[in-house]
């Protein structure tokens, strides 16, 4: 937006060229001979296409190029006369632009206002539509933001009493947005405006403020009961949102056979304390215990001190008995790779494993330096496990990467500038709100009245409805359904399939009805309200019966809980019928493939034939609705090949990719060493250094090429997880085999537990690892292919 007036000034040299070019050319080239123009003659005649004079063709001249020359000359006139009037025009925005911009604002209807310029309010103002932007021209210089629909006007002006309550924004604008950086300026400002501006117009347009301090966005209600209706609008909540979506906690957790959640908190800015309440209000699984919050800090009684003035009732006392639970950890980032620095965060690391670990402690150099450092730790020490999400202003969007390694690595999140899905997924978070309420609203047992109708809500009543929706994706995953590989929420579209086995399913239904209480409950307890059992509710002391434990419900109160899981069940069906050919969230199913080192093309055909035969009648639900994973431990032989070959046996089958798990026992060199010194035993008698040199490198090259192809056909579908034990390398593992080989059997029975379906292959003699996988496998009851 900053290059208009260098375009403007191009195409007006590029016209002025044109004309004159034109002109030269068709006055000189009009007669010939001694009817010549002199040179002056066609330097006036030229210029006077300026001013669209009408002597262009005289009655004197004749000639055979006349009818060429004519056209130059018409050409010539047209472009002369739009270079004058874009000259004319260009003078008068240079000198008079912003008052031009006033005029044609102060004309408009309906148009959106924004007071305070920036990148995110900006954004945000995008996706309705053009909009009148006033603020310094020094803040105009730092905007990033380019792609703001056409018609917006940039008009800069200072911001004081007089700008906020003139008419030169429109008439009736249908949104005012105060959009500054400062919370505070923007309740001060939105104050002026109500004070200046009829009733009457308020009611028609929609307030919205930014209010990145959320102790103000508390309070703001008692302020005023004027800002009642007003849509608060936060950056920090938006990233907030976006991590905590993506990231997927106890998803996470439970891929990783973790008892709970366990989140770290590098520094606790702005960002961290939303990410912090996003989390304490998401992450609910029916089989997680409470989530765990280690908020990581060099000062911690300032940091504790925020937490109390912004976020008070995070440190509500209920929460300490049931969770989640806040541990402070006093440690210098910058300085975690210091001698002895970073005990205490691997002290809480080794008491409770670590399911990720977030860095947004200040600037982008601040954050990369700390996350670089925990990095550092991760592969030096191997501790810290666990995926390092970093703030990054420079991102191009909000959400993070989808993950490939779950057990480390950095990976930046919280880009300046929202995108179209994280714009999208806001709107669907209201939609799916207002069809909570609704659901509520049209119960037998509710009485419908014009106040309780949705319109008819403030924005903090509101905001319950909407909490419910935000918690939809955290309410599919418990469920047992995951969005396509490259999304974090496909629009939370719900395949049919998915949906009737929450419908149906009682014990499904109970489990996420569970989860929604329990997140219901510490919704409560985040808002201040204490629990107040067997006793009236009282709103105005903040006590509610209903937080207690979800099997000490009174008889028929978990009706809401299922009614809000049935809500958003019901839109995402009705979502993904509007558009079956868009990704959706469909049922999970992971399959385990476990065998020996050594395989051959005859067994991976008979794997072939017989799953294609589990497909046509299997006594899971519809498997062509499902997504596949599959899980293999990464060795090379059956473990990998298998894996190959089921990815293309389902990809022919369901039309659709699958999605891979390695758990890995060790590193790959070490894994496939190992495994060419057994097969070089056992099969060649020679020991893998005996070999001759060529022979040894053909055997390991083999074994690679595996893992190449297997990397190759996923299509960037290929997850890894680091399955070794806390601190150990490979080499320890390659110095004690007993060690080695006991990761190996954990790795295999956390494959078991987290598997649908196994498939084992028992058919080159009695493998260890095969028969042993076997013979636990087969005292579940779960579905297995037993290829012998």
């Amino acid at each position: 937006m900053f290059d208009q007036k260098k375009i403007s000034l191009t195409v007006l040299a590029g016209l002025f060229t044109i004309t004159c070019v034109l002109g030269v050319v068709g006055w000189s080239t009009l007669c010939g001979g001694a009817r010549q123009l002199a040179w002056s003659d066609i330097l006036y005649r030229t210029a006077l296409a300026f001013m669209a004079d009408g002597i262009y063709v005289d009655d004197i001249f004749c000639d055979a190029d006349r009818e060429i020359a004519d056209r130059r000359l018409v050409w010539a006139r047209s472009t002369g006369i739009l270079t004058t009037i874009s000259a004319v025009i260009g003078v008068v925005m240079v000198f008079l632009g912003d008052q031009v911009k006033r005029v044609l604002s102060s004309q408009r209807r309906g148009s959106q206002i924004i007071f305070g310029a920036s990148d995110f309010a900006v954004d945000y103002a995008a996706r309705h539509g053009r909009a009148v932007v006033f603020d310094t021209k020094e803040t105009f210089e730092t905007l990033t933001q380019r792609d703001a629909p056409f018609g917006t006007l940039w008009i800069p002006d200072r911001l004081d009493k007089h700008t906020v309550t003139r008419r030169s924004f429109g008439r009736t604008p249908s949104r005012i947005i105060f959009g500054d950086r400062d919370s505070i300026l923007n309740v001060e400002r939105a104050q002026l405006w109500m004070d200046h501006t009829p009733p009457e117009a308020r009611q028609r347009t929609e307030l919205v403020l930014r209010i990145e301090d959320n102790a103000v966005a508390r309070d703001l209600a008692l302020l005023s009961d004027r800002f009642a209706r007003a849509k608060l609008i936060s950056r920090g909540e938006i990233i907030a949102r976006s991590l905590v979506t993506a990231m997927a906690p106890t998803c996470l957790a439970r891929l990783r056979n973790q008892p709970q959640a366990h989140i770290a908190l590098v520094g606790l800015g702005s960002t961290n304390l939303a990410i912090a309440e996003e989390l304490v209000l998401r992450c609910h699984h029916p089989d997680l215990a409470p989530l765990c919050l280690s908020i990581v800090d060099r000062n911690i009684p300032a940091a504790q001190a925020r937490l109390r003035a912004e976020r008070p009732d995070l440190l509500n006392p209920e929460f300490a008995r049931s969770g989640p639970f806040i541990r402070w950890i006093d440690m210098d980032g910058l300085q975690a790779c210091a001698v002895n620095h970073s005990e205490t965060l691997c002290a809480a690391e080794r008491d409770m494993p670590l399911t990720a670990i977030v860095v947004a402690a200040g600037q982008d150099t601040q954050n990369s330096g700390i996350a670089m450092r925990l990095r550092q730790l991760q592969q030096e020490k191997l501790i810290l496990r666990a995926p390092i999400y970093m703030r990054n202003d420079s991102q191009s969007s909000i959400a993070p990467k989808p993950l490939r390694d779950l057990s480390g690595g950095i990976v930046p999140f919280g880009g300046r500038i929202l995108d179209a899905e994280d714009i999208q997924l806001e709107a669907i978070y209201q939609e799916l709100a207002k069809s909570v309420h609704d659901t509520w609203r049209n119960a037998k047992d509710v009485e419908k009245t014009p106040q309780n109708s949705w319109e008819a809500l403030t924005t903090q009543q509101q905001r319950a409805s909407y909490r419910a929706a935000l918690s939809s994706v955290e309410m599919f995953y418990a469920g047992g359904f995951v969005p396509p590989y490259d999304t974090a929420v496909s629009g939370l579209r719900v395949h049919p399939t998915a949906g009737q086995i929450i419908l149906s399913d009682d014990a499904v239904m109970s489990r996420l009805m569970r989860a929604e209480h329990d997140r219901w409950c510490a919704e409560r307890r985040a808002e201040g309200f204490r629990s107040h059992s067997g006793q009236p509710r009282d709103d105005e002391k903040k006590l509610h019966p209903l937080i207690v434990p979800n099997e000490d419900l009174p008889p028929g109160q978990p009706l809401k809980d299922r009614r809000n899981v049935q809500a958003a069940v019901a839109l995402g069906i009705k979502r993904f019928e509007a558009d079956t050919s868009a990704p959706c969230w469909r049922p999970l199913l992971r399959v385990g493939v476990i065998g020996p080192l050594a395989t051959d093309a005859a067994t991976l055909d008979r794997l072939e034939q017989d799953f294609t035969a589990f497909w046509k009648s299997s006594p899971l639900v519809a498997l062509d609705d499902r997504t596949l994973e599959i899980m293999t431990p990464n060795a090379p032989g059956f473990d990998r090949q298998a894996a190959m070959r089921l990815m293309q046996v389902w990809e022919r089958l369901s039309g659709r990719k699958a999605r891979v798990l390695a758990c890995n026992v060790a590193g790959r060199d070490l894994v496939d060493r190992i495994a060419a010194e057994y097969l070089s035993t056992r099969l060649d008698g020679t020991a893998l250094k005996d070999l001759p040199l060529a022979k040894r490198r053909d055997l390991l090259a083999g074994l690679a090429g595996q893992y190449d192809a297997l990397a190759a056909g996923s299509q960037g579908r290929l997850r890894h997880l680091d399955m070794r034990p806390l601190g150990v390398s490979d080499a320890d593992l390659d110095a004690d085999r007993d060690l080695y080989f006991e990761t190996t059997q954990a790795v295999q029975k956390a494959i078991m537990q987290q598997a649908d379906m196994m498939i084992i292959d028992t058919s080159h003699g009695k493998s260890t690892w095969s028969m042993q996988a076997l013979d636990v496998w087969t005292r579940q009851d779960k579905p297995c292919l037993r290829l012998s």
